[in-house]
């Protein structure tokens, strides 16, 4: 996963770019199925488990790589649960922990 800006900002719009690869390769993987009737879910959860979204990020075809634009409402860690499912493979899960601050450190 990239995001931008790479230290994501309270109230500050964050690009995420998810990419997924094959774990023995390391190449992208490019088709997916549906499930849930989605390609992807994302779900972001607080630390505190007060803060919880529930995102279908947009799949870019031509890139590989789902999307989405995300405004983190408190600082602190945050868990972001990805959910996918390979064509032909089976249903995947992953975490990632992001921890968003008040202000730009830059």
């Amino acid at each position: 996963m990239k995001y931008e800006p790479q230290i994501p900002i309270v109230g500050k719009t964050t690009t995420l770019e998810i990419h997924i690869t094959e774990q023995r390769s390391g190449n992208i993987i490019q088709d997916f199925e549906t499930i849930h009737v989605k390609l992807m879910h994302l779900i972001d959860v607080g630390e505190d488990l007060l803060y919880f979204a529930h995102i279908h990020p947009l799949y870019e075809i031509d890139t590989s790589t789902f999307t989405i634009n995300h405004v983190f409402p408190e600082s602190g860690k945050y868990k972001i649960w990805i959910d996918f499912k390979p064509k032909g493979g089976k249903s995947n899960s992953c975490c990632i922990q992001i921890k968003c601050f008040w202000k730009s450190y830059s």
